[in-house]
């Protein structure tokens, strides 16, 4: 598969400067002079080869997978406008390389390649000019080839270094955030959780892509591109100041470091070569750090055949480094540097390793791959185009000569098999035919490159021994000296030639105990079980801090608990050095009675306490409460009977009954609280006395109707502490003294009155006897009529009155009321009459009250309304002549209260004119609270004025002149002549006056017309019942 140049638009990098790349013409003709040398000397300096296809993505990022694959990663690479992400797996087997697009822009990011194998991508690419960094992580899953993203760092970074530390967990450090600033913290990703740690400033502002390195001893050393070296201290998150400055004086900006190899020949001393770098001037110059010096300082290198910056350095299978590419000027491909420099370490020398063809300037990458051989490809010194080209360079080991002399390919070991994964300072067995022809076992940590420096590099050396067919190697002795993750083993013969790598997990054997921590009884038990990984050897040994346990893992406890936590360690058999404990938490329950529990009991009665469970330790099984020893004829019960505790204590309520049939004595009761895997037992003594008997002075009472009190006598006949209780079984009868007591007592009570017709009983409990108590129905009185109303002076009211209940029927009447407070008021006699009283002003209402004579509080009582009589206002005086109508216009004064029954109004015989008439305009009127009006007319007689009584005090000349002769008559008929002498006296003068007063013999004339006589008319009312009253009295004169 051919891919051509691909070209974008030019544009600008942080830092880049327009360049032209190398001309094609020279390019050619480069090659036309070198390929023939470098083929020729190909077992002296290796040989370079262009592949047949190239890169469809700009190659920036590139980490090989234990697939053998290589990720590549573009992002937008570096092409301001391009929103189509890009990353590639190209298959160096098959050549083929399959693009996929990422979700977010993964240019300029930070990839290492986690313990199990995964890239991790950290960070990239928020904006251009000026560039700002994203705070996005994600993973790369080689076996299903997609990206998943993981939770977000605390800032951005774009241009970040990540490290995988000894213990697995990823260090991120520097990159510019999402401001555009430096980020200047470092934080820690730990891939089991996935879960970023808090941010650990550093206290000073590093370079962008700073070259880290894990040292032996777990610290993390700085080596560039500034001048001055710190470490870092992943226990306390903490950075040294500088402890070294570099021999070259500017900063190797785009230079590159490499770890040179760690092997158990040289103890593992760890040493750092910088070299190259410079903007925009590079350097050929190198210096080497060995920090297990007493005073570690840079000591300068030898330098390589030409300047570099943007480089790349490749640390080999022997242990050798190649250094390639770059240019004397930064992204000027006019410079480019094509020859390829090895550094041997043993020699601390530079020799010749061919010239490359194409120009690998900034975003050029390079990486060992598990054939031996060096990929190169990338080159991205202007916007808008990059290198496509890939080439691989073949080392010199690869090849030796014929018996001519001339190059050909180098025989080389093979592994038969290896483990997949080690674990460390274990042995495990490489099979290989070449077995005793084996000079070098080693590993290299498969890299991950980006911008001149491979975060992962590392040769790890390993011992071993020789066997017929096969290897018996022992791995790295922690992960400080090869931290875990996916290596390349490879087999160097005694020719120095490398096999084709397998690839091999380096993890230490890893122990879990479970279940950890674990919570045991005292005295129970508890099975444990041990994961051991990345040994073959899964079996472990077991101990035990306390207690005990098999070598199956069966962990017994201690039967008390004791004073600390226990543990539990299972020590693998594989690697004595890798162990792991579970914590053990010995629990337990205290089950108690309170000091004051009741032990002496009668037969018959019962008895309660509270049981508590307490836990110990975080105890948290079920309880379940019982109880044995008992006599007969008793019983236990709990409530609850379980309990589940929890943080705190927990109680049940105990309750012990006895029946009379209880042997009495002393018993000794056990009272146990069980658990799933253990129980606890809690004695204590019960004395059973003998069952309480009990009499009551009486077994009833009875009472009247009348409310009263009452007691009852409990005597104890036998038993001893005999306790008792009183209840009433009505609400009438309640018990007035307290309702429990203890041996001879007396209950009182009391009872309300009945004011019901009918008999009543009602019962105490006491000490399980029954009293009764007895009432009386109430005495009742009724009395007829219950209402009545009558006039002063009227008729008199007759009422009855009826006594049930009672033998005894009479009863006495009395009267009271408001007249009788301020005035008279009616009176009753003894059978019930009763009498108003004859004058009122206003209505009174007299109350009729009927006692019982047996008992004066048990009466009824009637009310009776008295009114006064209602009132008309006198009319003026009338005078007519005789035969003539007299008419007088009258009212009814309303009155409240007045009698309401209807009165027929009539006038008084004897007060009217003779032979006079009245008529009323109504006949008939009722009284009430307004004024009734009416009207009287009198009719006289003719000439009736002759004959008219006279008034009072006005002479009557006739009336004499009538009664004198009838005095003289009887005079002159009485039998003495003293009286008939004056009988015959009064005749004369009679006649005299007769005379007189007609005016004599007629001749004299008749006396002036009579002025009138004047009559008093009294108009009267009678009611339906009662007496006719006066209402008024009308004066009239007839002349």
């Amino acid at each position: 598969m051919t891919f051509v140049t691909a070209v974008y638009n030019s544009g600008r990098r942080r830092g880049c400067r327009s360049r032209c790349c190398a001309m094609p013409v020279l390019i050619l003709a480069l090659l036309l002079i070198v390929l023939p040398r470098a083929v020729g000397q190909s077992n002296i300096q290796g040989q370079w080869t262009t592949l047949p296809y190239t890169m469809p993505i700009n190659p920036i990022h590139a980490a090989l997978l234990n697939t053998g694959k290589v990720l590549v990663i573009a992002g937008s690479g570096n092409y301001p406008s391009n929103l189509n992400f890009q990353a590639a797996v190209w298959d160096p087997a098959s050549g083929s390389i399959a693009t996929q697009p990422v979700t977010w822009d993964m240019f300029c990011n930070g990839m290492v390649v986690l313990p199990d194998g995964r890239p991790f991508v950290n960070g990239g690419n928020l904006q251009y000019d000026p560039f700002r960094g994203l705070a996005n992580t994600s993973v790369f899953d080689p076996a299903t080839g997609s990206f998943t993203d993981l939770p977000n760092m605390a800032h951005g970074r774009w241009y970040p270094t990540a490290t995988v530390l000894a213990d697995g967990t990823i260090m991120t450090f520097s990159g510019l955030d999402e401001t555009g600033a430096t980020n200047s913290t470092v934080e820690i990703f730990t891939p089991g959780s996935n879960s970023w740690s808090p941010s650990y400033p550093a206290g000073w502002i590093p370079p962008l892509y700073p070259r880290l390195h894990v040292l032996p001893n777990g610290n993390v050393f700085y080596s560039g591109p500034g001048i001055g070296s710190r470490y870092f201290t992943p226990s306390t998150h903490t950075w040294t100041k500088v402890v070294a400055t570099t021999n070259y004086t500017n900063a190797r900006t785009y230079g590159t470091s490499i770890l040179l190899p760690l092997t158990p020949v040289n103890n593992y001393r760890p040493v750092v070569m910088i070299m190259g770098g410079g903007v925009p001037t590079a350097t050929a110059t190198a210096e080497l750090f060995d920090l297990s010096a007493a005073t570690p300082s840079w000591q300068p290198g030898p330098a390589m055949s030409q300047a570099r910056v943007e480089m790349n350095a490749v640390i080999l299978p022997t242990g050798k480094v190649v250094a390639l590419g770059g240019s004397g000027t930064d992204e000027n491909a006019s410079t480019a540097s094509f020859n390829a420099d090895l550094y041997d370490p043993a020699s601390n020398s530079f020799s010749s390793a061919g010239a490359n063809a194409f120009p690998r300037l900034y975003h050029s990458i390079a990486l060992l791959l598990p054939d031996a051989t060096v990929w190169v490809a990338g080159g991205n010194p202007q916007r808008g185009t990059y290198e496509s080209h890939m080439e691989i360079y073949q080392p010199a080991y690869l090849f030796s000569t014929d018996s001519n002399g001339n190059p050909m390919p180098a025989p080389r070991p093979t592994i038969t098999s290896a483990p997949g994964a080690v674990g460390y300072g274990t042995t495990f067995t490489v099979e290989s035919p070449d077995s005793f022809d084996i000079s070098s076992v080693v590993l290299v940590k498969a890299g991950s490159v980006t911008h001149a420096f491979d975060m992962e590099q590392r040769l790890v050396g390993l011992s071993y021994t020789a066997g017929s067919g096969s290897l018996t190697v022992t791995a790295p002795p922690n992960p400080n000296i090869a931290p875990p993750g996916y290596y390349l083993l490879f087999l160097l013969n005694s020719s120095g030639v490398p096999s084709v790598a397998n690839f091999v997990r380096i993890a230490p054997v890893s122990v879990s105990v479970n279940p950890n921590p674990a919570s045991v009884v005292a005295g129970g038990s508890e099975q444990f079980s041990a994961t051991v990984q990345n040994a073959a050897d899964t079996t472990v040994t077991w101990q035990a801090s306390n207690g005990s346990i098999t070598p199956g893992g069966l962990y017994t406890a201690p039967s008390a608990v004791p004073a600390t936590p226990l543990t539990v360690t299972a020590i693998s058999n594989a690697d004595g050095t890798s162990s792991a404990s579970a914590t053990i938490q010995v629990t337990d329950f205290n089950l108690s009675l309170p000091k004051s529990v009741v032990t002496t009991m009668t037969a018959g009665q019962s008895a309660n306490t509270t049981v508590t469970i307490t836990p110990i330790n975080g105890f948290s099984e079920i309880v379940s409460l019982s109880c044995g020893g008992l006599p007969s004829g008793a019983n236990c019960t709990f409530s609850p009977d379980a309990i589940g505790i929890g943080s705190g204590s927990s109680s049940s309520a105990l309750f012990i009954s006895t029946t009379v049939a209880t042997p009495p004595g002393t018993y000794t009761v056990i009272i146990t609280g069980a658990s799933q895997d253990m129980s606890r037992p809690q004695p204590f003594t019960l004395q059973v006395l003998q069952a309480c008997a009990f009499m009551l002075d009486s077994t009833s009472q009875s009472f009247t109707s009348a409310s009263s009190n009452g007691t009852v006598g409990i005597a104890v006949t036998a038993g001893i502490g005999c306790n008792w209780s009183a209840t009433s079984n009505t609400s009438w009868i309640a018990i007035t003294s307290p309702d429990s007591g203890s041996g001879n007592g007396i209950v009182t009570y009391s009872i309300t009155a009945n004011s019901t017709s009918t008999q009543r009983s009602g019962t105490l409990g006491i000490a399980g006897l029954t009293f009764t108590v007895t009432q009386s129905p109430a005495v009742m009185v009724s009395i007829s009529p219950v209402s009545a109303s009558t006039q002063t002076g009227g008729a008199q009211l007759r009422f009855t009155a009826t006594v049930s209940n009672t033998s005894y029927l009479n009863v006495d009447w009395s009267v009271s009321g408001r007249g009788c407070n301020n005035g008279p008021c009616g009176t009753i006699n003894t059978v019930g009459v009763y009498t108003p009283v004859a004058h009122l002003s206003a209505p009174q209402v007299d109350t009729i009250v009927a006692a019982s004579q047996v008992d004066g509080s048990l009466s009824n009582a009637a009310q009776v309304t008295v009114f006064p009589p209602p009132l008309v206002q006198t009319p003026p005086p009338a005078s007519v002549a005789s035969g003539q109508v007299a008419t007088y216009p009258l009212s009814l004064n309303g009155k409240t209260g007045d009698p309401t029954q209807p009165l027929t109004l009539l006038c008084k015989p004897g007060t009217l004119p003779p032979g006079g008439a009245c008529n009323f305009s109504a006949p008939t009127i009722t009284p009430g609270p307004s004024a009734v009006n009416f009207t009287l007319t009198i009719t006289t007689k003719a000439a009736s004025a002759g004959i008219t009584r006279p008034r009072r005090g006005q002479a009557r000349p006739l009336v004499y002149a009538a009664f004198l002769p009838l005095m003289g008559m009887v005079l002159l008929g009485a039998a003495s002549k003293t009286k008939r002498s004056i009988g015959l006296f009064f005749s004369l003068v009679c006649l005299s006056l007769a005379l007189v007063g007609c005016g004599g013999g007629g001749a004299s004339p008749l006396p002036p017309p009579d002025p009138g006589i004047t009559y008093d008319v009294v108009v009267q009312g009678t009611p339906i019942t009662g007496s006719t009253m006066d209402l008024t009295t009308a004066t009239l004169t007839v002349r």
